[in-house]
Formats: structure tokens, sequence, C-alpha cells
């Protein structure tokens, strides 16, 4: 039983110190962050979807050629766009969250409108949420760099944050 509390100290010491690191990275790159990953990510999808592209070529079974043919396609094309465009990846991706909350932030008017229409007790707050949220979904679209960075920033941060509660978990051990 020692042995195995040993071994889970050092991994979660190991978690705590990569936590950290992961953390200090996204605070320092900011913006910068999620451009990283993302070209990190498209680097990963076009040599799997490389090597599938050429398994396609190399293999004798039609249909499973036919599959890695599509699949190596599938990924290596979005692998592509992610290492040579990935701050403009980043850029769309945060342009569709910031649509998708300002959609949501619609509904959510809609819907304390209908409460407040009908008199519900605390549907100005609702109807306050759901301003703020439309604001917050403008805020995104107008400027998906500072969201990205804003997020980074988050993300950074309960890295960090989640580093040092494994480490100290880990020396409780």
């Amino acid at each position: 039983m020692n042995q195995f509390f040993k071994r889970t100290r050092q991994a979660v010491f190991l978690m705590g110190g990569v936590s950290i690191v992961l953390g200090v990275i996204c605070i320092a790159l900011g913006a910068n962050a999620p451009a990283m990953l993302v070209s990190v990510v498209g680097w990963v999808l076009a040599i799997a979807g490389g090597a599938m592209l050429i398994r396609a070529f190399t293999t004798p079974n039609a249909i499973a050629s036919s599959a890695d043919l599509f699949l190596g396609l599938v990924m290596f094309v979005p692998g592509l766009v992610g290492i040579v465009f990935p701050a403009l990846l980043v850029e769309v991706i945060f342009v569709v969250l910031g649509l998708y909350v300002i959609v949501t932030g619609l509904g959510d008017l809609a819907e304390a409108s209908a409460l407040r229409a009908v008199g519900v007790p605390g549907s100005t707050g609702a109807m306050v949420i759901a301003i703020l949220t439309l604001v917050a979904g403008v805020l995104i679209v107008m400027s998906p760099v500072m969201a990205a960075d804003l997020a980074a920033t988050v993300v950074g941060a309960a890295l960090l944050v989640n580093g040092v509660s494994e480490i100290v978990l880990g020396s409780k051990m």
C-alpha cells in the first residue's frame, strides 16, 4: 500500500508541475496561446491525415482505400489550414463562439421578456443577464483576439491554481 501512495504522490507532483508550466505558458503567450494550440493540433491532423492518404493509395482493398482517402482528406485539409493560418483559425473560432453567444442571448432576452410580460418575479434579473450575454457576444465578435487573450489568461490562471492544489495534495500524501 505504501508503494501505491509513493507512485500516486509522484504522479500528483508531476501533474501539478505540468499544470503550472502550462498555466505560465498560457498567461505568457496570451492571445498567441490558442494559435499555438491550433498549430500543434494542425500538425497532428496533417501528419495523421497524410499517413491515411498514403495508406489509401497503398491498400489493395477498395473499400478500405476509399475510407482512408476520405478520412485522410478530412484530417489533412483542416490540419493544413491550422498550420498555415493558426491565428486566422483562432479568430474564426472565437467569432463563431461570439455568434453563438449572441444567438443564445437573443433567446434569453425573448424568454426574459415573456417572463416579464406575465409578471414573474425575478424577470428583471433575467433580462439584465440576457442583455449582458448579448453584450459579451458582440464584444467577442468585434474583438476575437481580445477574447482569445482573455480565454488564455483565464485558462492559464486555472491551470496555475490546479497545479498548486495538486502539489499541495501531493505533499499531504
